[in-house]
């Protein structure tokens, strides 16, 4: 796959991988950094990313935040291809998405299908507020098998799930607080939902087409 053009946030002291530098030094065309005011309004999709009939739009990036700063500052990207949108949201913070529920109305946020931020973090991403605002119909969470940050947590999930559509049986992982006085700091559960949320650590690779209208979905495991 060639890389065409690379966009990015910060600063070289904000990358603890010195490498990604190096990397970008080798990609063909133009790098952009993206500033905390760098947004696409509503009515105009990004003119700078071309994508064949999908629209592109950057709803926030390099959001300025006093806790979690890095995650914060994550690049979050608004898909439309016909009648289908997504949102993804990279380690977005609370922070990133109360920015972006000021600058955008409730209609334009409704989404179908949510890349859900911070694999599914309790402390730091997917407010109450924002799971209602988007009303995902779809949300995946990344997140590895029985990863010892308890992602995700159950309580994120709980969030999304009155959103979700109706999907075919398949399993979920999720994790809550070991609250015994020892073992591992958190219990990881599989369940079987007929709900459209899918965690990589019980599903792996998931895979969303679309023609515009409707889409389909696919797991590496049932």
């Amino acid at each position: 796959m060639r890389i065409r053009r690379a966009w990015f946030v910060g600063e070289r002291k904000d990358y603890a991988d010195k490498g990604f530098f190096e990397w970008l030094g080798l990609t063909p065309d133009a790098h952009r950094v993206l500033q905390p005011d760098d947004h696409d309004p509503e009515v105009t999709a990004n003119g700078s990313i071309s994508c064949g009939a999908a629209r592109i739009w950057i709803p926030a990036a390099a959001v300025e935040a006093s806790k979690s700063y890095k995650n914060a500052m994550s690049i979050v990207v608004m898909i439309r291809y016909g009648d289908f949108e997504a949102v993804i949201t990279g380690d977005a913070t609370h922070d990133t998405e109360e920015v972006i529920l000021e600058r955008y109305g409730r209609a334009w946020l409704d989404i179908d299908l949510l890349r859900v931020g911070h694999h599914g973090s309790l402390a730091t991403s997917t407010s109450v507020v924002w799971a209602d605002a988007l009303s995902p119909k779809v949300s995946i969470l990344s997140a590895g098998y029985e990863n010892s940050y308890g992602h995700p947590r159950g309580e994120v999930v709980d969030r999304l799930l009155p959103h979700a559509a109706a999907s075919p049986a398949h399993r979920f992982r999720s994790a809550t607080p070991n609250r015994r006085d020892e073992g591992p700091k958190y219990d990881f559960t599989t369940k079987t939902t007929s709900k459209a949320i899918y965690a990589t650590a019980a599903s792996g690779t998931i895979v969303v087409t679309t023609s515009g209208t409707g889409y389909a979905l696919s797991t590496e495991r049932e």
